[in-house]
């Protein structure tokens, strides 16, 4: 996923739906890549406010997620990374 590289047994989408975790915070779905029983989606998220962002993987679980991988875990104002659940 990280490489955005597409297994065989896959299919790939691009929605591009944005997200609003809190004031500040911008999360948009870049990809997520559709499997037999599983799915694994990779976010853009950008810090658009003024201050520092304490992040924790508990920020972005809902339930079925087996896995986070939040990048950053405190992105400074200004700064965009990429996410991975």
């Amino acid at each position: 996923m990280a490489g955005d590289a597409l297994p065989d047994d896959m299919e790939v989408r691009e929605p591009g739906q944005q997200f609003a975790l809190w004031p500040g915070v911008r999360l948009t779905l870049q990809r997520a890549w559709l499997g037999a029983g599983i799915v694994g989606e990779k976010y853009q998220l950008a810090n658009i406010g003024s201050a520092d962002v304490n992040l924790a993987e508990r920020d972005l679980y809902k339930p079925g997620v087996m896995a986070v991988e939040p990048g950053t875990r405190q992105p400074a104002p200004g700064r965009i990374d990429e996410t991975f659940l």
